[in-house]
């Protein structure tokens, strides 16, 4: 059984068309009550499944993220300390500026951490 959608354009071709000839029957039952349950239920666990895939993503891309800070730290002692042949340079920015301001990259760190941790991920 094919169905078309009001303002189909048989010109255009089939891309608009619904059909139900492949139509399964996953969990047969008499009552409709017992069918709307079954399908709540599906839509539960496909909304979990969803949210539970979100979290996921969320919980890695924090981890990434914690992953850079630390990097990004340890390439900033470093820097400091004078190992990466910035002794000279160090040492002139730190007259010229007492206080460190972080990296652009690093403020991107943190914001994107505060981002995740505000979202409870």
């Amino acid at each position: 059984m094919h169905r078309r959608r009001r303002g189909h354009d048989p010109a255009r071709g089939g891309a608009d068309d619904v059909s139900f000839g492949d139509a399964r029957i996953l969990a047969p039952a008499t009552d409709p009550v017992a069918v709307r349950v079954e399908l709540g239920k599906r839509a539960i666990d496909f909304l979990a499944l969803r949210a539970l895939a979100q979290m996921t993503a969320h919980a890695q891309e924090r981890k990434d993220l914690e992953q850079e800070r630390a990097l990004l730290k340890v390439r900033l002692q470093l820097a400091e300390q004078g190992h990466m042949g910035f002794t000279d340079l160090t040492a002139a920015t730190a007259v010229a500026t007492p206080s460190r301001t972080p990296s652009p990259r690093a403020r991107e760190n943190e914001a994107a951490l505060a981002t995740l941790a505000s979202t409870g991920s």
